[in-house]
């Protein structure tokens, strides 16, 4: 029982590092400008690690990025899909927000 209780926690911790991996490289491209690179890694993120305490980020970032690449419409689903996903988290709903204040 110890044992599996033990492999158990090692999993945890080696998804828990690749979902933050995960995040830190899609930051990582984002501050070189490298979009398509990061916006990847983000999606990764939010597709293999949706309990990833980055996700929240994740999804605003990814948002950001279809503003700058001119697509408002995608960048709209993603902000009000955080607004939807965290209706009651201040911050999600004042950093969805703020994105949809920059498609105006």
């Amino acid at each position: 029982m110890d044992r599996s209780m033990t492999m158990i926690q090692i999993a945890s911790q080696e998804r828990y590092a690749a979902g933050d991996a995960m995040f830190q490289l899609g930051e990582t491209y984002l501050i070189m400008e490298k979009d398509a690179d990061a916006l990847k890694h983000f999606q990764k993120l939010l597709a293999e690690h949706p309990n990833s305490p980055h996700v929240r980020e994740a999804m605003l970032r990814t948002g950001l990025i279809y503003n700058r690449q001119g697509n408002q419409q995608k960048a709209l689903e993603t902000f009000k899909s955080i607004v939807t996903k965290y209706p009651t988290h201040d911050t999600g709903q004042a950093l969805a927000l703020a994105g949809l204040f920059c498609l105006i």
